[in-house]
């Protein structure tokens, strides 16, 4: 959440986007659906969004 306020204009100028979230976290799943609003408001029509889940090995959770 602290880097949400990076400034629109790196959306605009980008040819792809990850978006990466740990697995062992639930609420990090229901923050990355904020982002990806964000980035369809202000990313280029037809830029890649890539959804990677993290510490999907982890036995954690």
């Amino acid at each position: 959440e602290r880097f949400m306020t990076i400034t629109t204009a790196y959306y605009r100028g980008a040819i792809r986007i990850l978006l990466v979230y740990d697995v062992t976290d639930q609420r990090l799943f229901l923050i990355i659906r904020k982002w990806h609003s964000t980035i369809k408001q202000h990313a280029s029509v037809g830029v890649h969004k890539i959804l990677i889940s993290n510490k999907s090995d982890s036995t954690d959770k």
